[in-house]
């Protein structure tokens, strides 16, 4: 059995003010049901600034939340400096009321691989899926976590 000793756990969610009444770790994101339009947007674009940096760390072993030239933000701090990333709360592993939480779910879970973090994905349900990219995409994320939950049967037969 694996352990995650002494671990600093980070919950990555979509709504992180619900989430931290009900978990008791560090929880980040933006509220999508709060935030407006452009809060969004941005929120979306931060994503091309990680990824360089997760490859710079995935190469150099270097985090660079210091230095001037990158735009520090709590998010990316919290990225860097946790052991273990939760991601996947609810229904998010589906593309039935759209795709922006799988979208977020895909991308924390590569971040969290290009910066050797542990990623646990906590399913409530997987699928269905609108077409067969989601489902090639939804196929491709459940390969990366180190651990998964799911809450009921149907979503274990859907890509056991």
């Amino acid at each position: 059995m694996r352990t995650f000793e002494d671990a600093r756990i980070c919950l990555l969610s979509k709504n992180p003010d619900f989430d931290r009444k009900r978990c008791d770790v560090p929880v980040v994101g933006l509220d999508q049901t709060k935030a407006g339009k452009l809060d969004r947007t941005l929120f979306k674009l931060r994503y091309l600034q990680y990824f360089p940096l997760a490859l710079v760390y995935h190469l150099t072993g270097k985090y660079l939340v210091d230095d001037r030239l990158v735009v520090a933000n709590y998010l990316w701090k919290e990225y860097c400096f946790c052991d273990v990333m939760v991601t996947g709360l609810d229904d998010g592993m589906n593309t039935l009321y759209g795709s922006v939480s799988f979208n977020l779910i895909f991308l924390d879970t590569l971040l969290a691989r290009l910066l050797n973090k542990k990623v646990v994905l906590f399913g409530g349900s997987i699928g269905p899926f609108r077409n067969k990219r989601f489902e090639r995409l939804g196929k491709y994320i459940l390969q990366k976590p180190d651990l998964i939950t799911l809450r009921e049967e149907i979503s274990y037969e859907t890509f056991a």
